[in-house]
């Protein structure tokens, strides 16, 4: 009988072995055909783009295997560094166990470390970043660049892409990072519910493009916002109610934006918010002060905003710079006075003296005279890119 149970591991552990061989001959066979699922994806950009002059897509080919090796690439990807394969004996009773046994012959040996080194190569393939900032690239974005699967971070900043933004690329499943500032995208951007929109998206910059219509609530309402750049676009229309609770930093400062200044525009982790260089009418609400962080920094320069800068922080702790371009904002921290209104300054029985005002504060924080204008911080490109 410890002969036939011998006998019986021996054959077991020869059937295990042909079967790893013949995964592995499948596994081989799918490579030679050629490039994987992700850089066909990527070869579709390639495709797309009209213009590469510093050839930074040459590497690109269909002849590898995987993309892992092309500009663009940070190095490793992503994956374990191995993967364990063991098989399990099996007794005269037929019960299992899960203690590796010696009795894998040498080439189910070498079939398994083949095949291990096979898959951990299939998942160190993935594509999780694609990084080609600042390499004058013309073209546009197809619609397969939004299909890969695993992609967290893309940063495409400072090219000549044009076109249309994909929806593909704003409902990636994984993705995290989009950064596509200063290029000449031209579109609107998706409308229809937070579903169009991929919920683990921190940091989304769009700045410097030639984005339209209005900002789509949805977009502000996500749960993991971090950070949302939309300077400098043809955005127009009212700020959205409501949102904004997660984010850090925006900026949506150089469009056409019209409404009023949103009391819930804000949370309580923002630290920039810059709407500078719009349209926006009306008083600056001072319940926005209890929804920001007091040290934020707020820019609310060149718009149409009427009426008393609310004193309270972080308001009161901006520079002049912050309110400038607004003729009919006053007080704190602006030269111009607040005026009366005329119906109390020119009451019944009124003699010939001057107009009342408001009285300047005595010790308003402005920057001394002559000073330089310091420049209002605002997100240029994806932080740490």
């Amino acid at each position: 009988m410890d002969g036939r149970r011998r006998g019986g591991g021996r054959a077991t552990a020869g059937a295990v072995g042909w079967l790893l061989l013949l995964l592995l001959l499948a596994s081989l066979c799918a490579h030679s055909r050629g490039l994987n699922a992700d850089g066909v994806l990527l070869m579709a950009f390639k495709n797309a783009v009209t213009a590469d002059p510093l050839g930074a897509l040459a590497s690109w080919t269909y002849n590898d295997a995987a993309p892992c090796a092309w500009n663009g690439f940070p190095q490793p990807n992503t994956g374990p560094a191995a993967v364990n394969v063991t098989s399990a004996s099996v007794d005269g009773n037929g019960n299992g166990n899960s203690t590796p046994t010696p009795a894998l012959n040498a080439a189910a040996a070498a079939a398994a470390g083949e095949l291990g080194a096979s898959l951990a190569a299939a998942t160190m393939s993935r594509v999780i970043s694609l990084m080609l900032p600042n390499m004058q690239l013309s073209g546009t974005l197809p619609l397969d660049l939004g299909r890969v699967e695993h992609l967290r971070h893309l940063d495409l900043f400072g090219n000549s892409l044009s076109g249309g933004l994909p929806a593909t690329l704003l409902n990636t499943t994984e993705l995290r990072v989009l950064s596509l500032t200063g290029n000449a995208i031209s579109s609107e951007l998706p409308n229809t519910g937070a579903a169009a929109y991929a919920r683990g998206l921190q940091e989304l910059n769009l700045s410097g493009n030639a984005l339209v219509d209005r900002l789509p609530a949805a977009l502000c309402r996500l749960p993991y916002r971090v950070v949302l750049g939309l300077a400098s676009n043809r955005f127009a229309g009212e700020l959205p109610i409501g949102g904004l609770g997660m984010l850090e930093l925006v900026d949506l400062s150089g469009n056409g934006f019209n409404s009023s200044l949103p009391s819930d525009l804000g949370g309580a982790r923002l630290r920039l918010l810059n709407v500078s260089s719009n349209k926006l009418a009306g008083a600056v609400p001072t319940e926005l002060a209890a929804l920001v962080l007091a040290n934020a920094t707020v820019d609310l320069s060149r718009n149409n905003f009427t009426g008393v800068i609310p004193q309270d922080a972080p308001f009161a702790a901006q520079p002049a710079a912050a309110y400038e371009g607004n003729p009919n904002l006053c007080r704190l921290p602006l030269k111009q006075a607040c005026s009366i209104p005329s119906s109390l300054s020119n009451p019944l029985n009124a003699t010939d003296s001057p107009p009342a005002f408001a009285a300047i504060p005595k010790n308003p924080a402005r920057a001394p005279p002559g000073a330089p204008r310091q420049p209002r911080p605002s997100i240029s490109r994806t932080r740490g890119s």
